[in-house]
């Protein structure tokens, strides 16, 4: 039976307190933002809920739920690796914060440690492996993570979905120039 009922009210998901007494779990878990009469959910987390069963909208069956997540994928092409991401992070026991402040996606605590107390120990950035990634970009996550004194990490998504996760300790930053001479 689900524990947590979940509303879409002005354009975000949210899960009331008033009606949803064992809200202080979802915030100990790192799941949502805390606001005064709500909780706020990333569209992440509402699959995540939703897909553990641990959820619900009323009036709504799972195919109803596959076309939420069906929407937030139409709404970031990245949505289902991120959330396959977020998913087995979830699955090896860490707890996971949305951070996402581009390219850094999630906050990682390691096993045991409470959000509410304690701090996250790495960022994830997350990358399929079809793509390429600028060295700038990974430059930039990296200085972001150094900056809060936290690890990057890569997890990098494969086209069957396997995660492979690396960290990052340095980039290599160098200019390349070419001369051509005419023959």
């Amino acid at each position: 039976m689900p524990r947590y009922t979940i509303e879409y009210r002005g354009g975000r998901y949210v899960i009331l307190k008033e009606s949803n007494p064992q809200w202080r779990i979802l915030i100990s878990d790192g799941i949502g933002e805390d606001t005064d009469d709500y909780i706020e959910l990333h569209p992440i987390e509402v699959a995540y809920l939703l897909i553990k069963k641990h959820g619900t909208i009323p009036g709504k069956e799972y195919t109803e739920t596959l076309r939420l997540i069906e929407r937030f994928t139409s709404d970031d092409p990245d949505y289902m690796i991120r959330l396959s991401t977020y998913l087995d992070l979830r699955e090896r026991g860490f707890k996971v914060r949305i951070f996402d402040r581009e390219p850094i996606v999630f906050e990682v605590f390691n096993r045991g440690e409470d959000p509410l107390t304690g701090t996250s120990s790495r960022y994830i950035m997350v990358v399929p492996a079809e793509k390429s990634m600028s060295i700038d970009e990974l430059d930039r996550a990296l200085k972001i993570a150094e900056d809060a004194g936290k690890d990057l990490v890569l997890a990098i998504v494969d086209q069957d979905g396997d995660i492979v996760y690396y960290k990052v300790s340095a980039t290599l930053k160098f200019k390349v120039s070419l001369r051509l001479k005419k023959a």
